[in-house]
């Protein structure tokens, strides 16, 4: 059974999360066999992966027809401002300013 996900994780500095908890990058298939990193994709289960470049040997749109499923890990530089919960959930609670 193939299941399709499509998750999301937005963090303020997506490098400090990737050096606490190790994933394998995922990998883009191009043309001639050009194999580039994906901008934001990441396995955090078992993938086969290249010892060299350290991304997965599989590209990603075959990996996720096979069973493999990647998060894709953003940077919202906007979280970097915001220090404390209550902070936060008062960003949430306004109004946004629909007419800039």
């Amino acid at each position: 059974m193939i299941v399709n996900t499509d998750i999301d994780i937005d963090i303020a500095d997506r490098d400090q999360l990737l050096k606490i908890i190790k994933g394998i990058p995922a990998m883009i298939a191009r043309e001639n066999n050009k194999q580039v990193k994906h901008n934001t994709g990441v396995y955090f289960h078992d993938i086969p992966s290249n010892p060299f470049s350290g991304l997965s040997t599989i590209d990603h749109k075959e990996a996720e027809k096979m069973g493999y499923f990647k998060i894709d890990v953003l940077n919202v530089s906007l979280y970097k401002n915001i220090k404390t919960k209550k902070q936060l959930v008062e960003l949430l609670d306004k109004e946004p300013m629909w007419n800039c």
